[in-house]
């Protein structure tokens, strides 16, 4: 909501230069023309509906139709529209009147509260208090006009910051006086995740029932939204020691932390609405915990129809018994086995690959004694028999130093499989491995519907080279009256950028992988941890290479990343990284905005569990950062941008 509730042409005169100003700073293109044209339209408004003025949305609506050129851009400029205005009616008249009720009072803040409180803070923000002993005095009304008058204008971020700095250093106690502020509900964001428990506990006990909603609320996307790993079960007993751990907040802390289904009343049925996408290992986890406590064979048949065979090492045991019980515990052990496999690809350790042989063992002398209609969920005795062979396969590649017919494995298992093969390899192997890879990334690709160039495309005339038997096929056959030339495919100007450290490592193995297949649309590859490396003119084969050789280790260094493509002009990069900038250098959200101010756009895909605070600083310096919950969804983002 912008500060005027309705704009004349004087006041649209005097802010479409600051707007326009502002946009071109965070990576807009948009000049004079549009400056003019926004004007024009607006002159023709009054006109058509005979008026002296506007309304505020009428007005964003007017900018967006005539600047915005995507929904990035159509947020940016509403973001311009909200930092210009402060997103209050007439603030800057409010704070007038705040310093007209204290003037030439000595104030004692601890007598204050609600909207006077909230009004001291926000003449403490702008300077218009000064401070006599444990009193406060408002300066002279000549100097406060001029702060005022520069608030509207330069001082608008400083204040903001100022007053949102006083807000978050209050305590709880503190904090609770601005119940009946408007700055009480506008700062909850800000504050830390034990004051608003602390706050929520307080408004619980005094049945303050609509604030305490709100706090909830933002209780319930900072666990959503924030890192909390160890911290989620003493955060439930917190939740529930003070009487506000509603069914909404568990289902945030399950999700963060499966293992806390045994504690929660929830049913099933509310986590079936999950994205598999998004939330795959989350419902995994949620689903097997729900299904070892469940004895009835009806429940466990759903359960084991959504739980990929893979995961059942988390249930350690059939909670049935009898041949269905059996046939469980049969792919429990498969399950082991693949998980022993694996353990064994990555560390090269012996023991490892004995117990996936023991398990291995275990499994197929379950099977034996089971009949072959034996079934519940997706388990069956012969999908598990199929399981036990492609576990067997992967350890005698192990052993043998090339793959052996290994057939439906995910994309993770196989480069772990391929990068342990390669370094055991020589030079000959080695160029087999990077020709047995190159076919596989590609197949698995396809698989999942994304061609990597289109090849052809129909027109009537075209340059390009004429595509004789096409164009004879579709006169006669589909009776269609126009030619058929080859397509060129134009290179796009993206820069990619992967962050190798050792935290990385699933999700840059997949970006790799991703690249390898569409590497004609990628201009520079970056990979980056402690330095950074660039490729230029690079094949798909060189790709594969680094995805096979690559040490995933190091600090972080996301600034020496975006340092590297400073000489060329890119329409977009895309930076991968978790955003943890460990080694001490210029801040990346600095770096970023100076790219973003040469018009290009930069996208971060970033792990979901981010600290909140780095993401809203790209944000602010013009970079847009996107969430994934996993590794294969952030290689659909990323096939669907290179495409």
């Amino acid at each position: 909501m912008m500060s005027f509730q309705n704009i004349d042409l004087e006041i649209a005169e005097k802010y479409v230069p600051i707007i326009v100003n502002n946009l071109r700073n965070k990576g807009v293109k948009v000049g004079v023309r549009e400056s003019i044209l926004v004007l024009k339209i607006f002159e023709s408004y009054l006109l058509l509906d005979n008026k002296k003025s506007i309304s505020s949305d009428q007005f964003e609506k007017i900018l967006i139709s005539v600047i915005a050129k995507n929904d990035y851009e159509e947020e940016i400029i509403k973001k311009a529209l909200q930092e210009l205005f402060f997103g209050k009616e007439d603030y800057s008249n409010e704070i007038y009147l705040a310093s007209e009720r204290f003037k030439n009072k000595l104030i004692d803040k601890n007598k204050l509260s609600g909207q006077q409180l909230g009004d001291f803070y926000k003449l403490m923000a702008i300077g218009g208090l000064v401070k006599r002993g444990k009193y406060y005095r408002t300066i002279d009304k000549e100097k406060l006009d001029q702060i005022i008058n520069n608030i509207s204008l330069d001082q608008k971020t400083l204040f903001k910051e100022k007053l949102n700095s006083i807000l978050k250093k209050l305590s709880p106690e503190e904090y609770i006086k601005l119940l009946n502020s408007d700055l009480f509900y506008d700062n909850l964001n800000s504050l830390n995740l034990d004051k608003l428990i602390k706050i929520a506990e307080f408004l619980s006990k005094k049945h303050y029932n609509k604030p305490l909603n709100k706090v909830k609320e933002i209780i319930k996307e900072k666990i959503s939204n924030n890192n909390l790993k160890g911290e989620n079960e003493k955060l439930w007993k917190t939740l529930s020691s003070i009487g506000i751990l509603d069914k909404d907040l568990q289902k945030a802390l399950v999700i963060r932390e499966p293992s806390l289904s045994k504690k929660s009343k929830l049913d099933i049925s509310e986590f079936n609405n999950l994205n598999d996408n998004d939330f795959y290992n989350e419902k995994q986890r949620i689903l097997l915990n729900y299904a070892k406590l469940s004895d009835n064979e009806n429940l466990l048949n759903d359960f084991l129809n959504k739980i990929e065979l893979k995961n059942l090492w988390l249930l350690n045991k059939s909670p049935i018994g009898g041949e269905k019980g059996k046939l469980i515990n049969a792919a429990i052990y498969s399950s082991k086995a693949l998980k022993e496999a694996i353990e064994y690809a990555e560390s090269g350790y012996e023991g490892r690959k004995d117990m996936s042989n023991y398990y291995l063992q275990k499994s197929n002398e379950l099977l034996q004694e089971l009949d072959n209609k034996v079934s519940i969920g997706k388990i069956n005795k012969i999908e598990t028999k199929f399981f036990n062979n492609n576990v067997l396969k992967i350890l005698e590649s192990l052993e043998k130093g090339e793959i052996q017919g290994i057939k439906d494995i995910d994309l993770a298992i196989y480069v772990d499989l391929l990068r342990s093969i390669y370094h055991r390899s020589d030079d000959i192997k080695r160029r087999k491995i990077i020709i047995s890879a190159n076919k596989f990334l590609t197949h698995l690709i396809y698989m999942n519907g994304f061609k990597p160039i289109p090849i052809k495309k129909k027109y009537s005339v075209r340059p390009g080279r004429l595509m004789v038997k096409e164009s004879v096929i579709n006169i006669i056959r589909n009776k269609e009256d126009f030619l058929v030339y080859k397509r060129n495919v134009r290179t796009k100007q993206i820069g990619l950028a992967l962050d190798i450290s050792s935290s990385m490592y699933k999700y840059s193995s997949w970006a790799l992988s991703v690249a390898s297949i569409f590497i004609h649309n990628i201009s520079r590859l970056v990979l980056f941890s402690t330095k950074a490396i660039s490729y230029d003119k690079i094949r798909k084969n060189d790709v594969i290479k680094i995805l096979l050789t690559v040490d995933f280790n190091g600090y972080t260094d996301i600034t020496r990343a975006l340092e590297q493509f400073n000489d060329k002009k890119f329409n977009k990069i895309v930076i991968i990284t978790d955003l943890k900038q460990t080694v001490r250098n210029e801040d990346p959200s600095i770096k970023a905005n100076e790219l973003v101010r040469k018009g290009i756009k930069l996208l971060f895909l970033v792990p979901s569990d981010v600290d909140k605070e780095l993401i809203n600083k790209i944000r602010n310096n013009g970079g847009c950062v996107k969430l994934v919950n996993n590794p294969e969804q952030l290689a659909k983002e990323l096939i669907k941008l290179l495409r």
